[in-house]
């Protein structure tokens, strides 16, 4: 039996999905809107929410107004840059402060950005 290109597509897309839950760094993408499209598991387990329903939520819902306009402004960098961006900061969430080292990826379609993927590793431990 002869697998398809679009049956050995849809692997790769669920095999890519399955790496992001298993990653111990929080995951996630952002729309245009500033909504969540996807999150991982641990990204899911730090905001203390399930997968299900963070999906489609405003970033404002989820994170203080300090911490949301500051994630805001670094999107919106790479929306209108259309490049990577990265820095290391420190961020309260969820009652507890991290170090993070964040990693923001432009999500292009055609040459337009659509939407932002957020890789982010808690480095509080090399931090103290």
């Amino acid at each position: 039996m002869e697998t398809t290109k679009q049956e050995l597509y849809k692997q790769l897309l669920e095999k890519r999905q399955r790496i992001g839950e298993f990653a111990e760094d929080f995951i996630f993408i952002v729309d245009n809107n500033f909504s969540i499209q996807y999150l991982n598991d641990c990204a899911a387990r730090h905001l203390e929410c399930p997968q299900q329903e963070v999906i489609g939520k405003p970033l404002s819902d989820l994170f203080s107004p300090n911490l949301y306009e500051t994630l805001k402004e670094n999107l919106q960098t790479v929306f209108k840059s259309g490049e990577s961006f990265s820095l290391q900061n420190r961020i309260a969430f969820s009652n507890k402060e991290f170090w993070l080292d964040t990693h923001l990826t432009p999500i292009k379609e055609l040459d337009a950005v659509t939407g932002v993927l957020v890789i982010a590793r808690d480095i509080t431990e090399q931090r103290r």
